[in-house]
């Protein structure tokens, strides 16, 4: 039962979500919170023997802890109900943590959310291209006027972010995914599928963030995955990249669509064309604002969602964003689950390539975090954790992480040659 539950969420979640109104939505987590609170609370002093495990419970003990004394020192508000979605997003990664990995889980795991997540990927396109918008303020390009060209993707929840979020998730984990675990001699042409749909997904989002994480994700991994070859792909990858935003701009600027202009204007993060507004954002004065806030309440915090309705800024990074609403505890909690799962990850990677990916997966989305509130994206952060889990299982149990005799086996040593 516990294999199907999560398989049928992988399978079917990311594409079966709804926004009735533009201030509600739902999605299958929401209706099958329950049946995985039901089964993973059995299961707590077990999941909570393993080091992942402990920490995630760690991290729901302290977060409704400050949110239960913040909502008996404040005043309680319907808003607040919207804070179990905050540990519903973990359950299904703590259920996961209850059952032994396999390469051939992992496999069967990275298959079902291909295709789930290929289904909202492509819904997201479509919906983009046929000006169709899920909600009334959906996010629009700084150029224009909110339609038509200057209209951000936003999918099924007409949120860019969460649109972003998923996009750069089902990219990396999919896209390496099929490339480590893949048993067809095709499937490096499948990842380079997998990486343009979801690319040109992030680019009609215009989610800075979302690009970063796949970039990040994929040019850590392709070099020690194909070896010479990827760090040749990686190399001319930069150089390509370095050079046609500025060329693109400089040359055919009068040419381009707006929206183009506005897009390689936001990824040209060198500032090599001298034009470039990557680093053009509020947040940056925002968190110095919210590190004032914090001395205020820093025990407790100021409470769930509080950010925005109190002091009418956006946190945009999931890190501070908890030690700001939840206080101390949680975000220190918080921040040395994420600096931990980086320590191993990285530590796995030395060893065999499945570790490659488990770097690549937590770094990345280490990285989305600094500049986008992820921690509360109840739509697609748990197929983030669930994946973290599996890869984290999956170097545990094989030894990956202890290995007691000291040598890899063959299967664990990076190829001699690609694509092997």
């Amino acid at each position: 039962m516990k294999v199907g539950l999560i398989s049928f969420f992988l399978l079917f979640a990311p594409f079966t979500a709804a926004r009735i109104s533009d201030g509600f939505s739902i999605g299958l987590l929401d209706l099958m919170s329950f049946a995985f609170l039901a089964l993973a609370l059995p299961r707590i002093s077990s999941v909570a023997k393993t080091g992942l495990g402990f920490l995630l419970t760690l991290l729901i003990c302290t977060l409704t802890f400050s949110f239960l004394a913040g909502s008996i020192v404040n005043e309680f508000s319907a808003r607040d109900l919207a804070f179990a979605r905050m540990i519903f997003i973990m359950l299904p990664a703590i259920l996961l943590i209850s059952q032994p990995m396999s390469e051939e889980k992992v496999w069967r795991m990275t298959f079902l959310f291909f295709w789930g997540g290929f289904i909202a990927v492509l819904l997201g396109i479509v919906l983009h291209h046929l000006g169709i918008q899920i909600r009334s303020n959906q996010q629009a390009l700084w150029a224009g006027d909110g339609s038509g060209p200057s209209l951000r993707a936003g999918g099924v929840l007409g949120n860019s972010s969460d649109f972003g979020h998923l996009t750069a998730v089902w990219g990396s984990v999919c896209g390496l995914g099929v490339l480590v675990f893949g048993r067809r001699r095709s499937r490096f042409l499948v990842t380079l599928l997998i990486f343009a749909v979801s690319f040109y997904a992030t680019w009609i989002a215009s989610s800075r963030a979302a690009t970063l994480h796949l970039l990040l994700a994929y040019g850590l991994a392709l070099p020690f995955l194909l070896g010479r070859t990827g760090w040749a792909m990686a190399g001319c990858a930069t150089v390509f990249t370095l050079l046609s935003i500025p060329f693109l701009l400089s040359e055919f600027s009068l040419l381009l669509p707006q929206s183009v202009t506005y897009n390689l204007q936001r990824l040209d993060f060198l500032n090599i064309s001298g034009n470039s507004t990557f680093l053009q954002t509020g947040r940056f004065v925002n968190w110095i604002h919210l590190i004032a806030v914090f001395q205020e309440n820093w025990f407790l915090g100021i409470g769930y969602k509080n950010i925005n309705s109190d002091y009418g800024v956006w946190g945009d990074n999931s890190y501070l964003t908890i030690l700001v609403e939840f206080g101390l505890l949680a975000g220190a909690v918080n921040i040395l689950l994420w600096i931990w799962l980086i320590a191993i990850s990285a530590a796995s990677a030395l060893k065999n390539r499945r570790g490659v990916v488990f770097f690549a997966v937590v770094l990345s989305e280490a990285v989305h975090g600094l500049t986008v509130d992820t921690g509360t994206i109840w739509y697609s952060m748990p197929f983030a954790w669930l994946f973290i889990t599996a890869h984290y299982l999956l170097q545990t149990q094989s030894g990956g992480l202890r290995n007691k005799r000291g040598a890899a086996t063959a299967r664990n040593l990076y190829p001699a040659t690609p694509y092997t």
